[in-house]
């Protein structure tokens, strides 16, 4: 399985509230699973914004998630939204673990393996916040998170501007990085592997992704990546022994291989040329892309 492609902006008018119900609506099976219950007032007048509206449905979808995943049984999640100056304002709270303050400002920083987030007494942060972040943003908004403390509930609010955007669509493409990789991604956790490669795409990147080192091996015969962001625990054949045999099939033209672990640098990161922790760091990822030079790699010979 592998995926690909840029992520867009198809902007239209749209009604905040109907955006809201609909994120509502999918998030709902999780929040019955738990019990839970979901209140949102709408305002009496309908609230408009030019936006995307799938992609602004998944950014409260993602917020209502997590706060069903990270509250207790039957708790409840509130859902507001409000006309200010020049903007509309969407919020989520709910009454579930809360984040320190220590880890409160770096929410939106991390990304986190799958469902093994931070833990819960540091904010169980989930692994498509700072997805959410990239996305208001592209919208020309803001992402903001308050929470009194462990234990005390979170509270997520979009702020989006009113204002006609310029064009009518708007793409990561726009504000691509100078130096924009051809990335492959490996890891056997799906939704990890999205996450990363969503984010990759967002800072103008052409992403591929896959689920093993057999199918990785098999992905860089047809795409001339030029990083690898591999994930060292993969089951059956690990990232070491898949690293390995893509400098054996690529001699000098192989990608520069990043390894993923959970754990730190081992003392011989055999075959990588990098390696970095879990939770990953972007801004360190982004460093190390920004950094490398613009090779021109080849396929996978046989």
């Amino acid at each position: 399985m592998c995926c690909s492609g840029k992520i867009e902006l198809r902007t239209q008018s749209v009604i905040v509230q109907e955006v809201i119900e609909h994120a509502i609506e999918g998030a709902q099976p999780l929040i019955a699973a738990h019990r839970q219950s979901v209140t949102f007032d709408p305002p009496p007048q309908p609230l408009r914004v030019d936006a995307d509206p799938v992609r602004l449905s998944q950014v409260i979808g993602n917020l209502l998630a997590n706060a069903a995943k990270f509250s207790p049984d039957g708790a409840r999640i509130q859902v507001s939204a409000a006309q200010l100056a020049g903007s509309v304002q969407i919020g989520v709270r709910d009454e579930g673990v809360g984040i320190d303050a220590q880890t409160l400002p770096h929410v939106f920083d991390l990304f986190v393996q799958g469902d093994q987030s931070l833990d819960r007494a540091q904010g169980g942060l989930g692994v498509g916040l700072t997805i959410a972040k990239r996305l208001v943003e592209l919208h020309g908004g803001r992402i903001e998170v308050r929470s009194a403390g462990p234990g005390r509930g979170s509270e997520f609010t979009i702020t989006v501007p009113v204002g006609v955007l310029t064009a009518p669509m708007q793409s990561a493409a726009d504000a691509a990085p100078m130096n924009s990789r051809r990335i492959l991604v490996v890891d056997d956790n799906a939704d990890s592997a999205m996450s990363l490669s969503v984010l990759l795409e967002m800072e103008g990147h052409e992403v591929r992704s896959v689920r093993s080192g057999p199918a990785a091996l098999q992905e860089l015969e047809q795409f001339a990546a030029q990083v690898v962001l591999m994930d060292v625990g993969l089951p059956g054949l690990d990232g070491y022994a898949t690293a390995d045999l893509i400098r054996q099939r690529c001699g000098t033209a192989a990608p520069y291989l990043v390894a993923l672990s959970g754990y730190g640098p081992p003392a011989s990161s055999s075959g990588f040329d990098a390696h970095l922790a879990k939770p990953l760091e972007l801004v360190r990822l982004g460093e190390i892309l920004q950094r490398l030079p613009a090779p021109q790699p080849s396929v996978l010979s046989h």
